[in-house]
């Protein structure tokens, strides 16, 4: 599930409260890294939901376009996928484009 308009930087954004009050988690606030660094990540019984940072509507790889193979694949993403995509912080022209391993 995509959600696009909660900010990544304010705790009390009601994004949030609505999303536990529906059964769901916040997994990660933010990513480490840019563009995209104001993504979020939550759960919702067994699927994912996305906040997804205004940078992604501007036509450049940002974090979404590195989590999103991950959902995809496994229908799934927590925290620690989130964090191990943000290795060296900076997306690169060609950073949108990788994919999980193959089980």
């Amino acid at each position: 599930m995509l959600f696009a308009g909660a900010s990544a930087i304010d705790p009390l954004d009601p994004a949030y409260a609505e999303l536990v009050e529906a059964g769901g988690r916040v997994l990660q606030l933010g990513a480490p890294m840019h563009p995209g660094s104001m993504l979020w990540l939550g759960s919702l019984h067994e699927a994912a939901v996305v906040g997804v940072a205004s940078c992604a509507g501007f036509g450049r790889n940002s974090s979404l376009d590195l989590l999103l193979p991950f959902v995809f694949a496994y229908g799934r993403a927590d925290a620690g996928d989130l964090l191990r995509l943000g290795h060296g912080g900076l997306i690169e022209a060609g950073a949108g484009r990788r994919f999980p391993p193959y089980s």
